[in-house]
């Protein structure tokens, strides 16, 4: 482990930890005792420090010396607090300690105990967890011509999956599973629904590329066509684009090339006809990043007269382990239809399909066709994504050929 990466951990440097992760830092790293960062933040108290490892996909179930996992590090120090965190993003709660009399044989729900943390640990035990639904996070790309929907799924923890959503058909297929993290808000889907660029961060990968980059694969598998590193996870992604002049990487054997994502908020949105409203704050020409604003877009319904809103909430691209935030950004979603507005609350993303019909996924993990109205709306369609399990199976052999 880095002793500039330990340093800013044990400090609770969130900063310095978000800079050292966005440019490549292995989150799993481990000292010379065998601990990971996430496991030194459970220990010395730093939540924040916690939730963005967490964000960036540390590994919760590593153990170290006589054992011990983040989780039972944190009970052990007495932060309840971190330990629930850690339970609730994944941590399994069935491993014991071992090598010595305190720890051996032990979990993270015993030691609470012993430590007359009742409460806690009633919450630690695995059959607690079995229970506990943990919603995951969703994030769609609708292709700008076709009736298709790439959805990106977040959960749990270090694994991330992804759908094609046939809103035409209204039905939906489940693809690629992938052991690491793809970042939604920088990727980007071809206008025919055909392909996918995504922007991803596998720690330890072996490939040439690395261990962060950018790929091109049909929708809904990550078999990777074409691909590039990236300098780290702060770079911003690629979208599509039929500009000859905008390309960045040029010459795929398709219809598009490829250009860099711009650094604005909702920038898939703003593609995808999303503007911003009246009442948006106007960016701060110095803001490089678009940071120190909450902006505010809206989307008028094809074919119709009411709008769908969306605006940041908090410190945009700063809200690292909050819950269900995508890439940083924690958003909410409002409705307005004959002077009446609604607020959105149940939705985490949320966007128009061309016939005119809402197409959402709920903070529940739901994916949902609304025919929308100001009082209520009917339900056309429901994919539930909430209980997914990792299953990774092989790509069909037409998701390797352009």
């Amino acid at each position: 482990m880095d002793a500039c990466w330990e340093d800013a951990v044990r400090r609770g440097d969130t900063e310095t930890v978000r800079d050292l992760l966005e440019r490549g830092v292995d989150a799993n790293a481990r000292d010379r005792y065998g601990q990971t960062a996430v496991m030194l933040a459970a220990h010395d108290g730093h939540l924040a420090t916690v939730n963005l490892l967490i964000e960036h996909g540390a590994d919760l179930n590593v153990t170290a010396k006589y054992g011990l996992s983040a989780v039972m590090l944190a009970v052990v120090a007495g932060h309840e607090g971190i330990a629930l965190v850690l339970a609730r993003a994944g941590a399994d709660l069935t491993l014991k300690g071992t090598g010595a009399p305190g720890f051996v044989g032990k979990t993270a729900a015993d030691l609470a105990g012993e430590r007359g943390l009742s409460q806690l640990a009633f919450a630690l035990t695995p059959a607690q967890q079995k229970t506990r639904s943990v919603p995951p996070r969703i994030y769609c790309v609708p292709a700008h011509d076709a009736p298709i929907v790439a959805v990106i799924r977040r959960g749990p923890t270090n694994w991330s999956h992804v759908g094609r959503w046939d809103v035409a058909r209204l039905t939906y297929e489940p693809g690629a599973w992938f052991g690491g993290r793809i970042f939604p808000r920088r990727c980007d889907l071809s206008p025919d629904g055909r392909f996918l660029s995504y922007f991803a961060h596998k720690p330890g990968a072996k490939w040439s590329i690395g261990d962060a980059y950018v790929a091109v694969s049909k929708l809904p598998w990550l078999t990777a066509l074409h691909a590039f590193a990236t300098c780290g996870t702060w770079t911003r992604g690629y979208c599509f684009t039929q500009d000859q002049h905008a390309q960045e990487a040029p010459g795929l054997p398709v219809p598009y090339g490829l250009q860099s994502i711009p650094a604005v908020q909702f920038a898939t949105e703003r593609r995808r006809g999303w503007e911003e409203a009246s009442d948006c704050p106007p960016r701060d020409p110095s803001d490089a990043w678009d940071v120190r604003r909450n902006a505010r877009l809206k989307k008028r319904q094809p074919g119709g007269h009411a709008h769908l809103y969306v605006e940041s909430i908090g410190y945009p691209g700063g809200e690292f382990g909050t819950e269900q935030a995508i890439d940083g950004l924690r958003v909410q979603y409002s409705f307005e239809a004959d002077g009446e507005v609604a607020l959105l609350e149940d939705l985490q993303w949320a966007d128009w399909d061309l016939d005119g019909r809402m197409l959402v996924a709920t903070r529940t993990g739901k994916l949902q066709v609304r025919q929308p109205s100001p009082k209520s709306a009917q339900i056309l369609f429901e994919e539930d994504l909430s209980q997914l399990d990792p299953t990774p199976i092989p790509a069909p052999d037409w998701a390797a050929q352009w």
